[in-house]
């Protein structure tokens, strides 16, 4: 199997905004999904930074999970910490959220994953937006759900899905039986 260096930045996404690399879930809603986020509705979120500027991942955890996020503003910066505060102080219920498949999703108060690259844009009226491409629905930890489904149909035993999963993992029988 190919294990990608996702930890870094550049590479990170090129991963997330490709089309073209094979994976058992990639035929899933949420297997790649992007958002458009105004610098406006950030307004406030974060103490002592002002009016949101720029927006960056800073820090990638195993895997390319979003650990850290810098947040630049007029009066100062600050900073969002482990994907469950990232994906909560990111998200709002008014964001509509653009699947794999070309359909939308609204009404999610938080990012659907930490598995995101951010581009800083300035809009024609030179508003700040901050286009998020993301993918995957949930924390990123253990196993797909999705991808160990298109892996079954793909002929894949269960000893196979979870050794990729669960690299090393020993699966032993159990005494089970009461006595």
């Amino acid at each position: 199997r190919e294990t990608l260096d996702l930890e870094d930045n550049d590479a990170f996404d090129a991963f997330i905004r490709s089309k073209d690399i094979p994976a058992y879930d990639s035929d899933f809603p949420m297997y790649r999904w992007n958002v458009s986020i105004p610098a406006s509705l950030l307004e406030g979120r974060f103490e002592g930074v002002g009016q949101v500027q720029n927006m960056a991942v800073t820090e990638r955890g195993p895997g390319g999970i979003a650990q850290v996020i810098q947040i630049q503003g007029s009066s100062g910066t600050a900073q969002i910490r482990t994907q469950s505060q990232i994906r909560s102080q990111l998200g709002d219920a008014s964001l509509v959220f653009h699947r794999n498949d070309g359909t939308d999703l609204t009404g999610s108060a938080t990012l659907p994953s930490a598995f995101i690259s951010i581009h800083t844009e300035k809009s024609e009226d030179g508003s700040i937006v901050f286009r998020i491409y993301g993918g995957g629905f949930g924390h990123g930890a253990g196993m797909s759900q999705n991808g160990a489904q298109g892996m079954a149909k793909a002929g894949k035993s269960y000893r196979e899905i979870l050794d990729f999963f669960y690299r090393e993992a020993q699966v032993t029988e159990s005494g089970g039986g009461s006595s």
